[in-house]
């Protein structure tokens, strides 16, 4: 047996040891890990049994049920983010799958049966199967979340919370998604274009007085509100359109940054 071999051996030796809700599972960079050697050692389903020992008795804060996985579509830079940077938050267990992003692909039956509109991301939860990005995000907290990252359910603080999700997604994105799109089809309507960038910068103001006084959306606690605006100002950042003008709004985007789960999920 290869060195590698003999290391998850001896992890999944010290698994079957383990009493009930004490098994060490390690970091989410090593349950990627060993994802990855099953699969290349050509391992059928993953299940829990498969990545965390052979005791069929998982501890009670795993959130997981055998042979069920949060399992996330992704392509980088992409909405896929959300969701990933949400469960490195949270430290759940979860798999990101790469996919090819090619026209070819996501006009495929196999990518259409996932994601009917051919978008990314898609996420599976065992038998269940979900697109949109904001979705994920509130099964992801409605489900394991435990409490946190958001504000308890018909509180104002919950209805604050849903608002700025909704506005980073449906309000501030949604005009320089137009922009792009004349860009792409070589259309020349500039006054379009002008406008839709217009409306985006009224709404990055908006961001911008938010934050003025305080280090996240909803005071001094981030939550999964200030996950759904990270990547739409980053995407906006990206577009040369969030600038010196809302310094604000820049140096909120910067603190996100900062933040380890944020790092690893742009970058996964």
């Amino acid at each position: 047996m290869d060195s590698a071999g003999q290391a998850h051996a001896a992890q999944g030796a010290a698994a079957d040891t383990a009493l009930p809700g004490e098994v060490d599972r390690g970091s989410v960079e090593q349950h990627h890990r060993r994802v990855g050697w099953l699969r290349r050692r050509g391992a059928g389903q993953l299940s829990a049994n498969t990545l965390y020992g052979t005791r069929d008795v998982l501890p009670h804060n795993i959130g997981l049920r055998i042979h069920a996985m949060l399992k996330i579509y992704h392509v980088r830079g992409t909405r896929s983010v959300r969701p990933i940077w949400l469960c490195y938050e949270l430290d759940l267990p979860f798999e990101i799958e790469p996919i090819d992003f090619s026209a070819a692909f996501r006009n495929s039956a196999e990518w259409r049966a996932i994601s009917p509109a051919g978008k990314v991301p898609a996420m599976t939860d065992g038998d269940m199967t979900m697109f949109e990005s904001g979705a994920m995000v509130d099964y992801i907290l409605e489900r394991y979340g435990k409490g946190r990252l958001s504000p308890a359910p018909g509180t104002a603080e919950s209805a604050i919370h849903h608002q700025w999700c909704w506005f980073s997604e449906a309000t501030l994105v949604r005009p320089l998604g137009l922009n792009r799109l004349l860009k792409h089809k070589g259309e020349s309507n500039e006054s379009l274009a002008a406008d839709a960038e217009e409306k985006a910068r009224v709404c990055l103001e908006v961001v911008d007085q938010a934050v003025s006084d305080r280090d996240f959306l909803l005071g001094s606690q981030f939550g999964a509100a200030d996950i759904m605006m990270g990547y739409s100002l980053a995407l906006i950042a990206s577009l040369k359109v969030l600038d010196d003008q809302y310094s604000n709004a820049q140096a909120y985007l910067e603190r996100l940054k900062r933040r380890d789960a944020c790092r690893r999920a742009m970058n996964a």
